[in-house]
């Protein structure tokens, strides 16, 4: 229940922020607001993205697993497909956990049967990791699967799977706070090399003029 009512809770915050949005920007003066503003969007439109695209890779995890498992003539195979589309909001792990109800129900026809629904499986979670997820993690909430793991990890072990469920929009709202409020500060300071060059570049501009100038005897 606590996964479902975050889950809600994000997709009316993201449905309907400008309460939340003026309600945020009230504790700035009203000079910072306009930057304050501008991160809220951008933060915005990661939420935004993970909760579309979560929804897309259900969806189209809930029709590929329908259909193979249709395709083998397994019991209850849209409730099975139902399920793996659901799991997929779990990343990495929620599709492992769900290809064990269905192979243990088609073991009960043959071990063959099981076996072959392990293959389906295996070869959708190939088209969820090289396909789904890209397009989900990269072009949605652009997160390096490295960082989904680790957020994964975390929050299941301070939230339990509220936290799995959430640690995708999590990590993203993170990681525009840390590129908006530290990396892009950091890239607009030059660097003390940076700095020294001009004048390595001036003082050897001087040293070729005065050679040039200088008479040759």
């Amino acid at each position: 229940m606590q996964a479902v009512g975050a889950v809600v809770m994000a997709v009316y915050m993201v449905s309907n922020p400008r309460p939340l949005v003026n309600g945020v920007l009230a504790l700035f003066p009203i000079e910072r607001r306009g930057r304050v503003e501008e991160i809220l969007t951008l933060i915005r439109e990661r939420v935004s993205g993970w909760i579309i695209g979560q929804i897309a890779a259900m969806v189209l995890m809930f029709i590929l697993t329908w259909v193979g498992l249709a395709a083998l003539d397994v019991e209850y195979a849209f409730t099975f497909a139902v399920l793996t589309g659901s799991l997929q909001i779990v990343p990495f792990f929620g599709p492992i956990l769900s290809s064990v109800p269905p192979t243990l129900a088609a073991f009960a026809d043959s071990p063959t049967k099981a076996l072959v629904v392990v293959v389906v499986y295996v070869a959708i979670h190939q088209i969820e990791a090289h396909v789904i997820s890209p397009m989900v993690m990269a072009r949605s909430v652009q997160l390096h699967p490295v960082m989904v793991i680790l957020a994964v990890l975390t929050m299941g072990d301070l939230l339990g799977f509220a936290g799995v469920v959430l640690a995708v929009p999590t990590a993203a709202v993170l990681t525009v706070l840390l590129d908006e409020l530290y990396v892009k500060p950091l890239g607009t300071a030059p660097s003390p090399r940076a700095a020294q060059l001009p004048e390595r570049e001036d003082e050897r501009e001087g040293e070729h003029e005065e050679s040039a100038t200088t008479p040759r005897s």
